[in-house]
């Protein structure tokens, strides 16, 4: 039985779970920063979503801009994928998965308005978020 071999294998430990919390931390934080500012891909987004709902009610030959969903969604998911899959990562399963999945479902189902409504109102809801926290 050797005592130093006990004080390095808790001072291991220690370390492996000082350095997990600290790129936690850092994971965190650098979330809140993205929140704080208005990201333009959010604003992209939203003005996707819109005319491609809006072409969708007026029909005709302007049907053919719905497919300005797949760009609205393409604007949206890029920050909710990212926090996906450090949830993942930290073995967590959020909101963020939650919605990414319900994104991927509506793409699945080509319900492509669906997916960038949920990925727009997801993202402006999380800024909005950030601003009062």
């Amino acid at each position: 039985y050797d005592e130093n071999d006990e004080n390095n294998q808790k001072h291991d430990i220690k370390s492996k779970d000082d350095t997990a919390a600290l790129e936690s931390n850092l994971v965190m934080e650098e979330e809140e920063q993205t929140l704080t500012r208005l990201n333009p891909l959010v604003f992209l987004s939203g003005l996707f979503w819109i005319i491609s709902v809006f072409s969708s009610l007026i029909g005709g030959k302007w049907e053919n801009l719905s497919w300005t969903a797949l760009v609205s969604v393409t604007c949206g998911i890029p920050n909710l994928t990212k926090k996906a899959f450090n949830a993942l990562n930290r073995h967590e399963f959020d909101v963020n998965c939650m919605m990414l999945f319900a994104i991927f479902g509506a793409l699945t189902l080509q319900d492509y308005e669906e997916a960038a409504s949920v990925s727009f109102l997801f993202s402006l809801s999380e800024y909005l978020e950030g601003i009062t926290t």
